[in-house]
């Protein structure tokens, strides 16, 4: 969990756009250090957008990110939504060897956030236009 004074750089001047149309969320630069030592504190080694090599033991350390929105709304990210996988396999099931990801979460945004398809994995949104409002609902996306 981040302190209220580094979250409150999700808002800053464009505050935080959900974008159907980006592939990868990008969050706000003034949030990279606290972020990342979070990370580093819970997986246990470096944040990095290169390709790198995970074992399913650590690949299972990977934090889920996890957005609180006003109303207590909580928005999971799990690494299976923004780690993208460099060959096929089901990152559902323990594997042996090790797999090569790339995180596709970006901590560079010089303002506000952007959450990208990656970010709604998982989930039904809706954007209600005329009230201003967003709706949001985990869901089961098998077809």
């Amino acid at each position: 969990v981040l302190p209220t004074q580094v979250l409150q750089h999700f808002n800053d001047i464009r505050g935080t756009i959900i974008d159907t149309g980006t592939t990868d969320t990008f969050i706000n630069k003034r949030v990279a250090q606290p972020f990342k030592k979070a990370w580093e504190r819970i997986a246990g080694r470096s944040y990095s957008n290169k390709m790198t090599q995970y074992t399913y033991e650590q690949f299972v350390k990977i934090p889920s990110i996890t957005l609180e929105l006003t109303g207590g709304v909580k928005w999971e990210m799990k690494p299976r939504h923004y780690m993208e996988k460099n060959t096929y396999q089901d990152t559902n099931k323990r594997w042996q060897g090790s797999l090569m990801f790339t995180n596709r979460v970006y901590l560079d945004e010089p303002n506000g956030v952007v959450l990208g398809s990656n970010a709604m994995m998982e989930k039904e949104v809706h954007f209600d236009i005329t009230n201003r409002k967003l709706g949001v609902a985990n869901a089961v996306c098998a077809y």
